[in-house]
């Protein structure tokens, strides 16, 4: 479903996992490339992530699918495993989307 590949890619992002994330990803990208834009772009993040024990759960907020159903948007809550400590708030990284296509839904890179 739409909803589970936002989940799976907002936890591969912030495990800095990239390479699986490409993997379910449409993106004209070649693999490199997206490698050292993610790497660029998300590292600091999931360092940070990684200081606070991980990803404990996300939750799909504000999901809106387009009439034709091959593009659904969302926003996600993210809530890390040690929320307790300091700077380990949840929070939310943003808005993403996934695309319908003939290898089902997809993140959109």
């Amino acid at each position: 479903t739409p909803d589970e590949v936002a989940v799976q890619s907002v936890k591969l992002a912030l495990s800095g996992k990239f390479d699986q994330l490409h993997a379910i990803t449409e993106t004209a990208w070649e693999k490199d490339q997206w490698m050292t834009a993610m790497n660029f772009g998300f590292g600091e993040m999931v360092r940070a992530v990684a200081k606070c024990g991980g990803v404990d759960q996300v939750v799909v907020t504000d999901r809106k699918v387009s009439a034709s159903n091959d593009l659904a948007s969302f926003k996600v809550w993210v809530t890390l495993k040690n929320s307790d400590q300091k700077g380990c708030a949840s929070f939310n990284p943003g808005e993403m989307a996934v695309v319908n296509t003939a290898a089902g839904w997809r993140n959109k890179g």
